[in-house]
Formats: C-alpha cells, sequence, structure tokens
C-alpha cells in the first residue's frame, strides 16, 4: 500500500499499531476514538428526536480515558459526552464503554449500558417510560408489550444510488447536512475531552449534580471499570471542561474559546494535500 497517499494530509508517522487497518480510530492524527467512529451512528438518530435536529447544542462537556490497556493509542476507549440544547429542548447523553463485562476478559462478553436492554443502541426518555431498542417500558422498567418497526437502512443506499441516477436527491433524509451535524457532535464532545485535565470521581459527581441521568450512567460507567479492577480514583478520568458553542456561527464563545477554536480549525495539511480556499 501506499502509506504517504494513505497518510494523505497528516505527518507520515511511523506506524505504531498491529492492526493496521482499524487501530487508526485511536489516533487523534487519523481518527476520533469510538465517539468519531461508532459514536455518529447513534448521535444522528438522537437528534432526530430533538425538537429542532438541525441545530448543533449551545453547550458540551465530555470526560472519559483510554483505560485497560498498554498501547499507542490516544483516544478514549471509554467516553461519556454530555449535550446541551438550553430550555426547552432534550439533553443528548452519550455513553461510550471499550471494555468487557469485567477482568478484561472479552470471553465474558460487553457490558449492556442500559438496564440490561441497550448494548449499541438509542433510549428516548418519555414522562411516562422510555424506549430502548424498540420497545416502549414504563418508568419501572417493564415492558408494556409494545415494540416498533425498525428499519436497518437498506434504503438509504437505494436512494443514494437513484439520487446519483437522477442528478437530484430523491428523499430529503440524504441531505449532506445530516452527516455534518451527526459527526460535529462527535468532534465537539472530542474537543472538550482534548482540553481537559485528571479529575477523581467526587468532582465528577460534583459536575454532574441536578442531572439525573449523567449520574445514574456515571455509577454504571465507574462501576464497568471496577469490575476490570480499574481504580477511578488512583488512575483518574480525563475530564473536559463545558464549552458554549454558538451553533449558528459554530464557533466556541467564551471561557476556553480561543484553545477550542484552534483544534476545531487546526491546519495540520501537508504539502501536496493543501486544499484550496474557497470564497
Amino acid at each position: 500500500m501506499n502509506y504517504d497517499l494513505w497518510c494523505g494530509p497528516r505527518e507520515t508517522a511511523p506506524v505504531m499499531r498491529e492492526q493496521f487497518h482499524y487501530d487508526w480510530h485511536w489516533q487523534w492524527a487519523y481518527g476520533n476514538g469510538d465517539i468519531g467512529n461508532q459514536g455518529p451512528h447513534q448521535l444522528d438518530v438522537a437528534r432526530w428526536m430533538l425538537h429542532n435536529p438541525e441545530k448543533l447544542p449551545t453547550r458540551v462537556m465530555s470526560f472519559g480515558n483510554r483505560w485497560g490497556y498498554d498501547d499507542d493509542g490516544q483516544t478514549a476507549n471509554n467516553q461519556l459526552a454530555l449535550y446541551d440544547y438550553g430550555k426547552g429542548t432534550a439533553p443528548i447523553l452519550f455513553d461510550n464503554r471499550g471494555l468487557p463485562k469485567a477482568d478484561m476478559n472479552w470471553q465474558k462478553g460487553f457490558e449492556p449500558v442500559y438496564k440490561n436492554v441497550v448494548r449499541i443502541g438509542n433510549v428516548v426518555h418519555c414522562e411516562g417510560g422510555y424506549i430502548a431498542e424498540a420497545k416502549a417500558y414504563d418508568n419501572e422498567g417493564k415492558w408494556n408489550g409494545q415494540k416498533f418497526a425498525i428499519q436497518d437502512g437498506p434504503d438509504h443506499m437505494k436512494n443514494f444510488i437513484l439520487s446519483i441516477q437522477a442528478g437530484k436527491l430523491v428523499n430529503p433524509n440524504l441531505h449532506v447536512s445530516h452527516g455534518h451535524h451527526a459527526a460535529a457532535l462527535a468532534h465537539i464532545a472530542n474537543i472538550s475531552y482534548r482540553l481537559g485535565k485528571k479529575v477523581g470521581p467526587g468532582e465528577i459527581k460534583e459536575r454532574l449534580q441536578g442531572d439525573k441521568f449523567a449520574l445514574e450512567t456515571f455509577e454504571d460507567f465507574a462501576a464497568n471499570l471496577a469490575a476490570n479492577k480499574i481504580d477511578i480514583g488512583v488512575d483518574q478520568a480525563h475530564v473536559g471542561p463545558w464549552l458554549t458553542l454558538n451553533p449558528d456561527t459554530l464557533q466556541f464563545e467564551g471561557e476556553f474559546a480561543a484553545e477550542a477554536n484552534k483544534l476545531a480549525t487546526e491546519d495540520v495539511y501537508r504539502d501536496g494535500f493543501k486544499l484550496a480556499e474557497v470564497g
């Protein structure tokens, strides 16, 4: 393979990973961790539930760490992100865990991230209960027998091909802005994470005070670490600050804005791969 071409605009750094064709996700130069890998799939679905899914949040905060592995990975394998859309709009909470149920033994399987129901998927909280994996539950976790039909996406590929053939969108859900919003949610969370510092569990709980679901998720998050013999009090989480985002200008504002905007627009293009500036 042409490694220079593969690296594209980034530096041609030595290859420090065993699985060349996948583990690039764990290096900032080439990937965005699992929140930028699996994340946009679930973040895109989550934003469909919002009052205005075409808007990015006004605040974001993320924390996590790379736990359980002695490798050259840089991105977090366990990460939690909070997205605040302001008064009148529901928030989004993203929780990613890259560890097995216990003892760093993948033979024991994955830890479900929500009430033994969801391993990979979305949970939508309503006044009288929640929807998880296409089933409706009451607030006590009892399934009411209702199950919704799921379309896993074959029509997306069909619509994409039909749009190319027609030279126009055949379905409004194909608009490129939807990809932008799903990816941007991962990027802005990582920007908060990368501006963070090591913090103990007590301070994390203080930051999450008043947010019932965030506190519950953090307790499960910490319990999964403990089950894998990781003491979050010793091997602390990397906790990013709350960042304020102007969803109209796509610029960070207020405290940490200069550092955040620099990360969002860093110029790292090598000669031969620089993009032309478009007015």
